[in-house]
């Protein structure tokens, strides 16, 4: 032949139409043939059109087997049907939607290890649905949520959630001169001097490092513990309290909220608090949020999938349940078959960020361990 690719690549797998520069040969692995020429780059011998001479698998791939099918490139093929090449055609939260190349769809799980059948009706059903539940998601957010504005700052508090876990400080008094008229006082450690620190309508105790007072003229004040204002000019409320679960109730202008002082996220509605698995969130509607300091991200509950050890939520954060503390962690790479993942400590990572791989198979307790030799990802050299 006088064609150029005859010439460079004169052999053909008439089975799944590989073009190589000289004869492969032929290996098999687990259910399935491969060919090759160099015994690295392994080629799936299935009958199919769709492969070049990029659609290999290396070798170590192969390590942990195929009797979970197999899944390179954007292609998989499973142990029932070793001779069909299902290419992969779009995700619906953990499900992956899968087209062979009569125009068959199926669709699998994250962790599944088989293909289920489906028709194109059902995959429009399903991602109707899937559309609807995120078009509700987003409107909850806009009716539920709002940035806070005021600066509060509160302590670290350490799983001190409930107002009963303070106590006053030692070096407070309170003079209740009327029933309306409270002075309060305050002694420094180094001095034997009683200083005044105002006169107020209301006092509350103090939790999470602020407390609530009420002015003379009837306003609401959050103030810090030892009762100094956090901003100038002072923030006001018609009337406010604090709760438990690290929550401030107010109202202004006729209208309730309640921040969560974690993370200074404004709520206009009560939020419900919820356990799911080995972590805890609020519940506004449909709208999840991580207990706990955080940006603020939410969630809907599909994405929050949780397991023994494990909770993966959204894309890219996963946290691991050990048996001394919850560790975060943020997804930078996964391997195709969904077990392998290349963790960070922050989300935007540096050079000097921290670097893990992770194994997880959806049955096993996850591995997680911190990687030693230098690797390049993504343009980040880790260590």
């Amino acid at each position: 032949s006088r064609r150029k690719i005859d010439r460079e690549r004169p052999w053909m797998d008439l089975r799944n139409g590989v073009r190589f520069f000289k004869r492969p040969r032929i290996e098999k692995h687990g259910f399935m043939e491969f060919s090759t020429t160099d015994g690295l780059r392994l080629y799936p011998r299935v009958k199919t059109r769709k492969m070049d001479e990029n659609c290999f698998v290396l070798r170590n791939a192969l390590g942990n087997g195929t009797d979970e099918g197999l899944r390179f490139r954007n292609f998989f093929v499973q142990p029932s049907e070793p001779d069909r090449l299902y290419m992969f055609k779009e995700k619906i939260e953990d499900l992956s939607i899968w087209e062979d190349e009569q125009g068959g769809l199926a669709w699998r799980k994250a962790w599944d290890t088989m293909l289920h059948p489906m028709t194109a009706e059902e995959l429009a059903e399903r991602r109707n649905i899937w559309k609807e539940e995120v078009k509700q998601f987003e409107g909850e957010k806009k009716q539920y949520i709002r940035f806070f504005r005021p600066e509060i700052k509160i302590d670290h508090i350490e799983g001190k959630t409930q107002l009963a876990d303070y106590k006053e400080p030692a070096n407070l008094r309170v003079n209740c001169v009327t029933k309306n008229n409270y002075q309060v006082y305050y002694r420094r450690h180094c001095m034997d001097k009683w200083e005044s620190l105002g006169s107020y309508a209301k006092i509350y105790p103090q939790a999470y490092g602020i407390r609530v007072v009420q002015s003379r003229e009837g306003k609401y004040l959050v103030r810090t513990e030892l009762y100094k204002p956090m901003e100038m000019p002072e923030q006001t409320y018609e009337f406010a309290e604090l709760q438990d679960n690290t929550l401030l109730h107010f109202t202004e202008q006729g209208k309730e909220y309640w921040v969560y002082l974690e993370n200074m996220t404004c709520f206009t509605r009560e939020p419900e608090f919820v356990t799911i698995g080995f972590m805890d969130f609020l519940k506004i509607g449909g709208v999840y949020m991580r207990c706990g300091r955080n940006n603020g991200e939410t969630y809907r509950r599909a994405e929050i999938r949780m397991y023994d050890d494990i909770c993966f939520l959204g894309l890219r954060e996963v946290f691991v349940k050990t048996a001394y503390r919850q560790h975060h962690y943020y997804i930078q790479q996964r391997s195709l078959d969904g077990k392998h993942f290349v963790l960070s400590d922050s989300m935007k990572p540096k050079e000097s960020s921290t670097w893990f791989d992770m194994y997880y198979d959806g049955k096993n307790t996850p591995i997680v361990e911190r990687r030693k030799k230098d690797y390049e990802i993504y343009g980040v050299k880790t260590r």
